[in-house]
C-alpha cells in the first residue's frame, strides 16, 4: 500500500498478494470438503452381493439376517426381535435384477432399483392369487460406511 495525503492506496503488488491469498483460501476450502467415497467397481460388485444376499434372506424369512444388513445406527436403535413384524407373508418376491441408479459420493449413498417378480402366497386373498405374479421395482438406499454397504431402513411396511 502507498500512503498519499494520509490515504492508504492499494498498489498493484497488494492486489497480487490479495489474489494469491484468496486463491489459497479457496483451494483449502475445496480441499477440506473433498471427503468423498468414490464408487469403484469392487464397491459396486460388493453392493450387488449385499443386495442379493439381503433379498435371499427376505425370501427365506430369515429376518434376523435381514436385520443384520441394516445400518449400524438403525440396528443400535431398532431391536432385532421387533424387526420381523414389518414383513408380510402374503407375497414372495423373486429377485430378477439390481441396478444402481445413482450414487452420491459425498454422502456415500447409492440408490438401487431392485426388480422382483412378486407372487402371492397361499395366505394372500383369492383376488391376489388370481392376479398371479407381477413384476415390481423397489427403490432402496444403501450407505457405504465402516468399509461395507448397509441398507438404509426407512421402517415402512414391506409390500
Amino acid at each position: 500500500m502507498t500512503i498519499i495525503n494520509g490515504l492508504h492506496i492499494p498498489t498493484p503488488r497488494f492486489f497480487c498478494h490479495a489474489r494469491a491469498v484468496v486463491a489459497l483460501a479457496l483451494l483449502m476450502l475445496i480441499g477440506g470438503c473433498s471427503d468423498t467415497v468414490e464408487m469403484t467397481q469392487d464397491r459396486e460388485d460388493r453392493l450387488h452381493e449385499r443386495v442379493t444376499a439381503r433379498w435371499a434372506a427376505i425370501n427365506l424369512a430369515q429376518y434376523d439376517e435381514v436385520w443384520a444388513y441394516s445400518t449400524p445406527n438403525f440396528r443400535g436403535v431398532f431391536p432385532k426381535h421387533l424387526y420381523q413384524q414389518k414383513f408380510s407373508q402374503l407375497v414372495n418376491n423373486e429377485l430378477t435384477g439390481i441396478e444402481v441408479t445413482s450414487y452420491d459420493s459425498r454422502a456415500a449413498v447409492a440408490s438401487v432399483a431392485v426388480r422382483v417378480m412378486a407372487e402371492p402366497t397361499k395366505f394372500a386373498s383369492p383376488f391376489a392369487q388370481a392376479a398371479g405374479a407381477l413384476p415390481d421395482t423397489i427403490y432402496e438406499s444403501w450407505l457405504f460406511v465402516e468399509g461395507d454397504w448397509w441398507y438404509i431402513d426407512r421402517t415402512r411396511k414391506a409390500r
